[in-house]
């Protein structure tokens, strides 16, 4: 019968366990970091599809959400945040309404007369409405950067993993 001894097993298998501990952490790290690099590529895009009428603010609204966790994974958004005060002659006019009393029922109250939300003007870019014609951006967006997102994630996977292995 054969015997044999192996020495380090614990600290490996600390090392292990520490890496196993940190593997969501360096996941949120990594996709928050490849989510900055899909929110400039957005910017961009948009940019580019709006240079004849836009004012950029619908370019500027573009921001990811915190990553969460579910059952498929680690995930964020990146979407376009708040709204845009537009006044004036093609303002979007309020559906509020007056009761009996005289007393003003909004329905627009969190957003305001005249307001337009900055996630509504993306989907028009995207899918177009009965005014303006579809000006896809997402797609080619995403096609742009998913190699520098990629490479972004394995780079911070790497740098964190080694961190790990440093201590």
């Amino acid at each position: 019968m054969a015997s044999f001894q192996f020495e380090g097993v614990d600290e490996f298998i600390k090392e292990l366990e520490k890496l196993g501990r940190d593997v969501d952490d360096i996941a949120f790290k990594a996709v928050d970091e490849g989510a900055k690099i899909m929110d400039e590529e957005l910017r961009a895009e948009i940019r580019k599809q709006t240079t004849k009428y836009g004012t950029g603010t619908l370019a500027k609204s573009i921001h990811h959400n915190k990553p969460r966790k579910n059952a498929l994974g680690i995930f964020t958004a990146s979407t376009a945040r708040g709204k845009d005060d537009k006044k004036g002659k093609y303002a979007k006019r309020s559906h509020a309404s007056y009761t009996k009393g005289g007393k003003y029922v909004g329905h627009r109250s969190s957003y305001g007369s005249g307001a337009v939300r900055n996630q509504d003007k993306m989907f028009y870019l995207e899918f177009g409405n009965c005014r303006q014609p579809a000006r896809p951006f997402m797609k080619k967006s995403v096609n742009n950067a998913e190699p520098k997102v990629l490479k972004k994630m394995q780079e911070v996977f790497d740098r964190e993993v080694g961190a790990v292995d440093n201590l």
